[in-house]
């Protein structure tokens, strides 16, 4: 378990960074990795009576959020700044929709919200992070809170789980459970991620909590008798921390199984978009997408 920052070794860290002691080596502006996203931490949604135990693991992310710097986190006074002129206090009564219109207003890219949940003598701690553009929640986390003298422990361990956890996979729209995105990563060309009916363009993403680094990129599908359901325009992007970035975009393509391969990039997030299918038989098919 990771110790709790004392606010002297904070500071101390802090010092550290500005004199460039602990500093990474230096990216290029434009390099992926680069990048990074702003992000705004909110106050958590609990009862007045758990205001204390709110407040002590609010402080707690503030400082653990040191250990990702993918994310530069909105400074706590322009926060509660804001949070004061909005008249919203230290209960938490900040929503997905709430911070999405606050957020913007700090200029983050990406909220961090949380509530302490008492029922019947117990205690559970539920974190999420959404995307501020769209109010879109991205990851969720859930602990129990034993002890309340855990509580600061367990809320690091929350995070953890919650920004070191395992891929999410997206897509424009799906045909059905036994369809979704994640069939297209799953290293079985039995299943296929399967778009909502009549879609004949749509997209597929993978969303890495972190940074990956790839140079090749295939994906397979299965195709009609006479080729139907084969894309026949599509892109490969990556995102940047700003926007999309194509890698790769094909037209007039007639192969089932396609791959590319380019200088190695660093990104979170990947991108495999369909603009048309051949013929129009069915609904855009991905059996596999494959990143190496």
């Amino acid at each position: 378990m990771r110790a709790s920052l004392t606010s002297t070794g904070k500071r101390i860290a802090l010092a550290l960074l500005g004199l460039g002691f602990l500093a990474r080596p230096a990216l290029a502006a434009d390099s992926p990795a680069a990048q990074t996203s702003r992000l705004a931490i909110f106050p958590l949604r609990c009862t007045d009576t758990d205001l204390g135990l709110g407040r002590s693991i609010f402080l707690r992310l503030y400082d653990e959020m040191l250990l990702y710097p993918e994310f530069a986190v909105v400074e706590r006074a322009r926060l509660q700044d804001l949070l004061q002129e909005q008249r919203i206090g230290e209960s938490g009564l900040v929503d997905s929709d709430t911070a999405a219109r606050l957020g913007k207003l700090l200029g983050a890219s990406h909220a961090l919200l949380g509530e302490v949940l008492t029922t019947a003598g117990s205690c559970k701690l539920a974190l999420r992070l959404a995307e501020v553009e769209t109010g879109r929640v991205l990851m969720t986390a859930e602990k129990p809170v034993p002890q309340v003298e855990d509580a600061d422990e367990i809320a690091g361990q929350a995070l953890k789980d919650l920004m070191e956890g395992g891929p999410v996979y997206r897509a424009s729209s799906v045909r059905d459970p036994q369809s979704k995105a994640a069939c297209a990563f799953d290293s079985n060309q039995a299943t296929s991620w399967v778009a909502a009916e009549g879609n004949t363009a749509g997209w597929l993403e993978v969303w890495y909590k972190r940074p990956r680094t790839f140079r090749e990129v295939s994906f397979f599908v299965k195709a009609g008798p006479t080729g139907e359901g084969v894309p026949k325009r599509f892109s490969v992007s990556y995102w940047t921390g700003q926007e999309w970035k194509t890698l790769s975009s094909v037209m007039g393509n007639t192969r089932a199984e396609w791959q590319t391969r380019f200088a190695p990039v660093s990104s979170p997030r990947w991108r495999l978009e369909v603009t048309a299918v051949i013929g129009s038989a069915g609904p855009v098919t991905v059996t596999e997408l494959v990143l190496k």
